[in-house]
C-alpha cells in the first residue's frame, strides 16, 4: 500500500491566529505538504474580514491544485466540486473572524477582539475537538501564530494559556514565531509578549526569524549575504516547520511504522513552567548525507538561540526515514544531552524515501534569547554591516 493510501487513524485541529500565520506560514507549509489540509480540520482567527476572506480563498486553492494534481489535471480543468468545496465550507464552518477591520498592527486591539468573544471561540474549539458534527473526536490542537503585528501577537499566546484550562480536551501545542530585529515596528510589538510575561506562562515553542538567515548560509554556503532574497528567508521557516509538522502528524498517526509508538500525552511532559522551546530539525535525500551531516544540521539549524547554553532540557525526537542507520539512531539521544542538557525521547518512524529528524525541545530561559527583542540588535544587520 502507498503512503498517499493510507488510512489516517487521528485527526488534529490546526489553528492559525492572524494574517501572517493563516497565509503566509501554513499556505507555504501547505503548499509543500497538502496532506496537512487533507487530514485535519482548519481554522483560522482573523480580526479583518477582507484578509479572513482572503485566506479562507487562499488555502481553499491550495487545497483544490493538490487535489486536481493527483487526478493528473491542471487545476483550471478540474471542476471546483467535491472535495475541495467541502473543504472550503469546512474551513468557512471551522473558522471565527473576530473583528471586521483588523487589528491594525496594535497587539492590544487584536487582544481586546479576542477578550470579547473568548467564550465563543473556546466553546467553538471544544465542540470542533469533540466531533459534536462530525462525529470523530480529534486527537490533538496545534496553533500557529506570528508576533509582530495585531492580532498574532498576544492573541496567539492568550488563546494557548486559555486551552491549557479547557477540560477534557487535549492540551494544545503552541509554535509562535518572533520578527527579525530591524524590523522596528513588529519588534516593538513582539515584544509584549516579554513584557506581559506571556514567555514565561505559556508552553510556547518559539521560532525565530534571526536564526533563518544562518540555517540558509549553511544551506547555501556560497552565497553572498547581501544578494540573499528576503523572502529566502522566510522559506526557511516554512521549511523548518513542513517538516516538523510532517513528522510530528505522521508519527502520531502511523503507530504501527513508529516505533516506539508516539502519543499526543507523550508530548506533553517535555513542557516545563516558566520555561520555551524550540526545533531543531534535519532533511537530507539521500542516507549518506543523512549520515555525515545530522549533527551539523541540528546544531545549525536550531530555531531559537540563548545567551548561555540552556541548565536543563526535555526534548522529543523522531527521525523519519526508511532505513536510519544505526550509528544514527544509537547517538540521538546521546548528542541532545551534550549538546542541549537534554533528557529525550527517540521516536524511529520507518517512512518515505529521504531522511530527517525534529527536535521538539523545551527548557530555555525566555528571558536569556538572543539577540533579545529590541531593535539595533539584529546578528543580519551585523553580519551584512549595516
Amino acid at each position: 500500500m502507498s503512503e498517499e493510501n493510507e488510512e489516517i487513524v487521528r485527526n488534529f485541529l490546526i489553528i492559525t491566529v492572524g494574517s501572517s500565520a493563516s497565509i503566509h506560514i501554513l499556505g507555504s507549509v501547505a503548499e509543500v505538504y497538502p496532506d496537512l489540509l487533507r487530514n485535519n480540520e482548519i481554522m483560522i482567527i482573523e480580526t479583518s474580514k477582507k484578509t479572513f476572506r482572503d485566506a479562507i480563498d487562499y488555502l481553499s486553492r491550495i487545497y483544490h491544485r493538490h487535489y486536481a494534481r493527483s487526478k493528473g489535471k491542471d487545476e483550471k480543468e478540474q471542476k471546483f466540486g467535491f472535495p475541495s468545496s467541502l473543504f472550503k465550507s469546512r474551513l468557512e464552518e471551522n473558522s471565527i473572524l473576530l473583528g471586521e477591520s483588523g487589528g491594525g498592527a496594535v497587539p492590544d486591539r487584536g487582544l481586546g477582539l479576542f477578550e470579547e468573544k473568548r467564550e465563543d471561540v473556546l466553546n467553538k474549539i471544544a465542540e470542533i475537538v469533540k466531533g459534536e458534527k462530525t462525529g470523530k473526536e480529534l486527537s490533538g490542537i496545534i496553533i500557529i501564530g506570528a508576533t509582530g503585528k495585531g492580532t498574532g501577537t498576544l492573541v496567539t499566546p492568550a488563546l494557548v494559556e486559555a486551552l491549557w484550562r479547557v477540560e477534557n480536551i487535549p492540551k494544545p501545542l503552541g509554535f509562535i514565531t518572533i520578527p527579525f530585529r530591524f524590523e522596528e515596528d513588529q519588534v516593538m510589538n513582539a515584544a509584549k509578549i516579554v513584557e506581559r510575561e506571556y514567555l514565561k506562562r505559556v508552553p510556547l515553542f518559539v521560532i525565530d526569524y534571526e536564526r533563518a538567515l544562518g540555517c540558509y548560509l549553511y544551506q547555501h554556503p556560497q552565497e553572498r549575504e547581501r544578494e540573499i532574497p528576503t523572502i529566502k528567508l522566510y522559506e526557511m521557516v516554512t521549511e523548518a516547520l513542513k517538516i516538523t509538522l510532517k513528522n510530528l502528524l505522521e508519527a502520531l498517526n502511523f503507530s504501527i511504522q513508529c516505533s516506539p509508538p508516539l502519543d499526543w500525552s507523550d508530548l506533553l511532559p517535555i513542557l516545563q513552567e516558566g520555561k520555551i522551546g524550540t526545533i531543531a530539525f534535519s532533511y537530507r535525500k539521500t542516507r549518506d548525507e543523512f549520515s555525515k551531516y545530522w549533527k551539523d544540521d541540528l546544531q545549525t539549524q536550531l530555531l531559537l538561540r540563548t545567551k548561555s547554553r540552556p541548565k536543563h532540557t526535555r526534548a522529543v525526537i523522531i527521525a523519519r526515514g526508511k532505513d536510519i542507520p544505526l550509528g544514527v539512531d544509537k547517538n540521538l539521544i546521546k548528542f541532545h544531552r551534550s549538546f542541549l542538557n537534554a533528557i529525550a525521547r527517540r521516536h524511529l518512524l520507518v517512512r518515505g524515501e529521504d531522511y530527517s529528524i525534529v527536535s521538539l525541545i523545551h527548557g530555555f530561559n525566555p528571558e536569556d534569547i538572543t539577540p533579545p527583542l529590541r531593535t539595533g540588535t539584529s546578528l543580519i544587520e551585523r553580519l551584512l554591516g549595516i
